[in-house]
């Protein structure tokens, strides 16, 4: 019998809750009264949170205790609330047996046995065989429950939907077994890179065995085989949905024919090479001018005997590949870069570092120096004790050494290198590391993929969308949460389990108006906030109180603040008081950042600039130095002064942020003292730089006291390594590669146009 939901207040009957509550946020009287009975169905704040803590807590529990597979499965299902807890709506709680079960999970989970027959016989003389497990879901009812989700719905498009498939170890037992993980196109790729939006869910484990039933020759031929089997069984039922098509409720609230197609395929090189059916010495994205049809025709042939030339010249493996049958499928166009792994960790960490590394004269010693004695920057890392000993390469490490690396090799090999143009084209100046003899040859398959790099952002877009960083996070969180008996089983019960309070989770938001969690930015170190325009933001009370001159001139270093102060009060006509009056400083100024299109659909950003005064090492705590933050600022004030050509953004460094005092008359804003650079005139072409120096009048150093609204932006100055600090070095380079709106504005852009 198939089980269907009523509306109570028209009678309407609809295949699945989905449905039911798309039909209540739809229809207005419908709608009105159910509203209008929310209340008698809201759960007190203090049992939601006791909610949140039983789910939390059935996640962490397993581990420690003896699992959910000695549980019954209905038990986290039952969710205890406090009765008593803030003034509840009910007299007295329910009986047990009318305590409600929520009904709605996601797609269940089967498991498929496959026998394999090996080549090998036993005792008896009959041949050994192995059974192996495929645990899957059905994928059509995972993107039905996906693009159905309401939460969703503000980041919901129209486009195929993309499988993602990753097989990195972590040594952990959960290995035995290979994910398969599945999104929905369709969904913003900020929600589907965040893990706790459950935007993409697994849908499948493939078995990961070692065939000891066939001889060691044949095993590697029989598992790539296997993993077809399972790959075409797993996906068995995308071929009549991709064809016809399947009405879905979806996240709008309108039922649509859907086509689930598959149009990205996320994996590693040798993973990439499997699933094409081709030899590692071959390029898996080479073929995409190639249609799958030619690719299946030649294996046939092979299959049959006929031998075709075309088998051999295009490096091809005997196997039936899975992906023959799915509909408006080119296997070669759907595999994606990834960057976690192939940029960052491939070629920058296992090539670039150790080869720039061996071309210093001081190898190491002196990488490990330039990077100690990089300028800090409050999004960046800094890297005080060198790279040589970083014991644990992860994702963050790699993006904070390539921010500032080309600036700490500029200068460190023989002039000749030099020589060469431009140092970002990588194609044009790789052979540097032939001619100095640190590697032979670049037949490396990572460096051969940039090719393809461009075509794949045309077709598929940009590449943070497709990088195995975001089934990572899954694999551990899983991994985690397993009692390691009978592994497998007891994790598909526990993740269908846990579907279930995640469905109720969600249904508490939707019923409470409440949208999806916040979802950031990537670059962790701009945050959204809200309003339009340009802006700042300060503390309530000044973090260092109020502080007389003489503490300003001899701790924050401003000697010339008196004069200075001077000069810009009688450009004010602001009077001149008693040099006795303390003045409130700020530790951090906060300023609001304008959109960049091109990186990232955030209304606006917040960049924090720091002036804060070293800390002495105390007991355990270690000694803190001082930050004075460079910035990107406007010399002349006024809101004319943004789009006047004549005043050009410079770079300055920030060592006071205060506040007028009441007897120095009103002013709208805090001021900020600031040592000017020299303006942006002299570009590298060969590092895509800026080169700067300190900015002197009659020797003295430049110096003003401007409005925080002068300021525009934090910038990072890398220093030309013949000095190593930022206050005795004459030379310095502006990094473009801080962030992406640094790169976009300072390569791209007309840094003024800001």
């Amino acid at each position: 019998m198939v089980k269907s939901y009523r509306c109570k207040y028209c009678g309407h009957t609809f295949p699945s809750m989905q449905g039911q509550r798309s039909h209540l946020a739809q229809a207005k009287k419908c709608h009105e009264g159910w509203q209008a009975d929310l209340d008698t169905l809201c759960i007190p704040s203090s049992s939601n949170l006791e909610f949140h803590n039983k789910s939390s807590s059935n996640n962490n529990d397993q581990t420690a205790g003896e699992g959910l597979g000695e549980q019954p499965a209905t038990d986290i299902s039952v969710l205890d609330i406090d009765w008593n807890a803030d003034a509840p709506h009910f007299a007295e709680p329910p009986a047990p047996d009318e305590t409600p079960v929520l009904e709605e999970h996601g797609p269940e989970w089967s498991c498929e046995l496959f026998e394999v027959n090996g080549d090998i016989v036993n005792e008896s003389s009959t041949p050994w065989t192995e059974t192996v497990e495929l645990w899957c879901r059905n994928p059509v009812e995972c993107i039905r429950d996906l693009i159905g989700n309401p939460e969703f719905k503000q980041y919901m498009k129209y486009a195929p939907y993309r499988l993602y498939m990753n097989e990195d170890g972590t040594k952990y037992w959960w290995w035995d077994v290979q994910p398969v993980y599945l999104t929905v196109g369709n969904i913003d790729k900020k929600i589907c890179q965040c893990p706790s939006a459950r935007a993409t869910v697994l849908v499948g484990y493939l078995p990961v065995t070692k065939l000891e039933c066939f001889m060691k020759k044949q095993r590697s031929n029989i598992g790539y085989q296997l993993f077809y089997q399972c790959m075409e069984s797993l996906l068995e039922l995308l071929k009549s949905a991709g064809s016809v098509g399947v009405e879905m409720t979806c996240a709008d609230g309108w039922v649509h024919r859907v086509y689930p197609i598959l149009t990205a395929y996320v994996a590693d090189f040798s993973e990439q090479c499997l699933v094409a059916c081709c030899l590692e010495s071959q390029c898996p994205q080479c073929y995409e001018h190639t249609t799958s049809a030619r690719i299946v025709e030649i294996l046939r042939q092979q299959a049959e005997g006929l031998k075709p030339k075309a088998f051999v010249s295009q490096g091809l493996r005997p196997v039936n590949p899975f992906w023959a049958h799915l509909p408006h499928t080119n296997i070669f166009q759907c595999f994606t870069l990834d960057i976690h792994c192939q940029l960052h960790k491939g070629i920058f960490k296992d090539h670039f570092i150790s080869w720039s590394t061996e071309a210093v004269d001081s190898g190491s010693d002196e990488v490990d120096r330039r990077f100690k004695s990089m300028t800090k920057h409050p999004t960046l890392r800094h890297f005080n004790k060198g790279i040589s000993l970083v014991s644990q390469w992860m994702g963050n490490e790699y993006k904070n050494m390539e921010k500032v690396f080309l600036g700490v090799i500029a200068g460190a090999v023989d002039k000749c290198v030099h020589t060469k143009k431009a140092w970002s084209a990588i194609h044009e100046n790789k052979k540097i590391f032939i001619e100095l003899h640190i590697c032979e040859a670049f037949n490396i398959p990572k460096f051969h993929s940039l090719i393809h790099y461009i075509s794949t952002i045309c077709t598929h877009g940009t590449l943070d969308s497709y990088n195995t960083k975001s089934p990572e996070h899954l694999h551990i969180d899983f991994a985690k949460s397993g009692n390691k008996r009978d592994y497998t089983a007891q994790m598909a019960t526990w993740m269908a389990c846990h579907d279930v309070v995640q469905h109720y989770d969600i249904f508490l938001r939707w019923a409470k108006g409440e949208g999806i969690l916040d979802v950031q930015d990537e670059d962790a170190s701009e945050a959204q906030v809200r309003g339009t325009g340009r802006g700042y933001s300060v503390a309530k009370t000044p973090g260092y109180g109020y502080v007389p001159i003489d503490t300003l001139v001899n701790k924050f270093g401003a000697a010339d603040f008196l004069w200075y102060l001077e000069e810009f009060l009688l450009a004010h006509s602001l009077p001149i008081p008693p040099h006795n009056v303390p003045f409130g400083v700020f530790k951090h100024l906060s300023v609001t950042l304008p959109q960049i299109p091109q990186v990232s659909d955030l209304v606006n950003l917040r960049d924090v600039i720091r002036t804060t005064l070293a800390e002495p090492a105390q007991d355990r705590k270690k000694a803190v130095p001082a930050q004075f933050d460079t910035v990107l600022a406007f010399e002349k004030a006024g809101l004319s002064a943004f789009s006047d050509p004549s005043n050009p953004l410079k770079v300055a460094q920030v060592c006071v942020i205060f506040q007028l005092p009441p007897e120095y008359g009103h002013f709208d804003t805090p001021l900020a003292y600031v040592e000017w650079y020299t303006p942006l005139k002299t570009y590298i072409p060969s590092l895509g730089m800026y080169q700067i120096g300190r900015s002197f009048q009659n020797r003295y150093r430049q110096i003003s006291i401007i409005s925080i609204n002068q300021i525009a932006r934090s910038c990072h100055l890398i220093p030309k390594f013949e000095c190593s600090l930022l206050e005795s070095a004459d030379t310095y380079y502006l990094n473009p590669d801080l962030c992406l709106h640094d790169f976009v504005l300072l390569r791209y852009m007309d840094p003024n146009s800001i």
